[in-house]
């Protein structure tokens, strides 16, 4: 959850680009086992209260999903996202095939993906807990997501 807040504080709580809050938090997973992942979604500047919302969720999928990928030889995840700043709308995508034998019933993870930070981005979640693999999205329309179009007078420059 540092991980997050390093980026809003960088941000100057102003926001942060989602991707490289993904990749911030796909960290956690050892470098072999990270070249089964494929992260894709453009850049996207989010609000800090989004960016703590999906943070906590990318953090239990990862921390999770790396326990089960150690456990077999193949498997893979694939995570996506697809948004619109001018119509405050994204698209989060979360995708195992992991076929692990572990059991996976996690209540905290499953509240905050099913509860905490859907409802924290004004938004819709699905998760679907399988014998291949978690799968989770998120799809919301809300200004909490985006927040306001923030123009700084000075720019860059003037700090």
């Amino acid at each position: 959850l540092s991980r997050t807040q390093d980026l809003i504080v960088r941000g100057d709580w102003l926001g942060v680009d989602l991707s490289e809050l993904v990749l911030a938090h796909a960290a956690i997973v050892r470098p072999p086992i990270l070249a089964r992942y494929t992260i894709a979604g453009p850049r996207l500047r989010i609000s800090p209260n989004a960016a703590q919302a999906l943070g906590l969720a990318l953090h239990e999928l990862f921390e999770g999903s790396a326990f089960r990928l150690s456990d077999v030889a193949g498997g893979e995840v694939v995570v996506t996202w697809v948004g619109d700043q001018s119509n405050q709308s994204l698209q989060f995508s979360w995708s195992e095939v992991i076929h692990s034998d572990r059991d996976e019933r996690d209540d905290f993870a499953h509240d905050v993906l099913s509860k905490v930070s859907p409802l924290s981005l004004n938004g819709v979640a699905t998760l679907a807990i399988t014998e291949a693999g978690w799968q989770w999205s998120v799809s919301t329309t809300s200004d909490v997501v985006f927040g306001p179009q923030i123009v700084d007078p000075l720019g860059s420059e003037g700090r």
